[in-house]
C-alpha cells in the first residue's frame, strides 16, 4: 500500500469509510508486525514502573474496538455483561494484568473477531452516518471514535515496542 497517494475507494465502502479502514488495516499491520513471534514470557512481560504489559495492551486494543461498535453502531455505552466479557481490557483495568499465560494466536484471534464485525457493520454504513453526532455520547460523531481507535492502538503499538525492547535486555 503506497500511503503517499490518495487512498481507493473499498468495494462494498463508502468514500471516507474506505479511508477509515485504511487507517485501521495499516495501524493493525504495525500492531501485528511489532509483536510477530513474540512468546507467551514476552507478551506477559512487565517492566519495572510499568503497568502495562503486551498481552494487556493487545487485549485492551481489542476492548476498545468492540465498546466503539457498540456506541457507534447500536448507539449504546456497554452493559454489564460486556464489560465483565472485556475485564482487563479497558483504561482503568489495565494495570491488573488480567489475562495471563495465553499464546499470541489467543490475541490475534481477539483483534481479528473485533475487526472483521467492524469491518461487515460498516459496509451498511455511509459517510453521513460517519459525520453524525453520535447519541450515546453526542459530544462527538461517529468518525471520532473510529479514528481514537487508530490513534490509541498506534500509541499503544509504540508502548509494546518499548516493553518487547527492555524484554530482550
Amino acid at each position: 500500500m503506497n500511503i503517499l497517494k490518495p487512498y481507493p475507494v473499498i468495494n462494498g465502502y463508502t468514500n471516507i469509510i474506505s479511508q477509515v479502514i485504511c487507517f485501521l488495516q495499516f495501524t493493525r499491520s504495525c500492531t501485528l508486525k511489532a509483536v510477530e513471534n513474540c512468546t507467551t514470557t514476552q507478551l506477559d512481560f512487565l517492566p519495572q514502573g510499568i503497568n502495562n504489559s503486551p498481552a494487556t495492551l493487545l487485549r485492551h486494543i481489542a476492548a476498545l474496538e468492540f465498546q466503539f461498535q457498540q456506541v457507534t453502531f447500536y448507539n449504546k455505552l456497554l452493559n454489564n455483561e460486556q464489560m465483565l466479557k472485556w475485564y482487563g481490557g479497558y483504561a482503568t483495568e489495565l494495570s491488573l494484568n488480567y489475562v495471563r499465560e495465553q499464546p499470541l494466536s489467543y490475541y490475534i484471534a481477539l483483534l481479528e473477531e473485533q475487526r472483521n464485525v467492524t469491518l461487515e457493520l460498516l459496509k451498511f454504513k455511509n459517510d453521513e452516518w460517519l459525520l453524525t453526532d453520535n447519541p450515546a455520547v453526542p459530544k462527538a460523531n461517529n468518525l471520532f471514535f473510529w479514528y481514537h481507535l487508530a490513534e490509541d492502538e498506534l500509541c499503544h503499538t509504540g508502548q509494546i515496542k518499548l516493553i518487547l525492547k527492555r524484554a530482550s535486555l
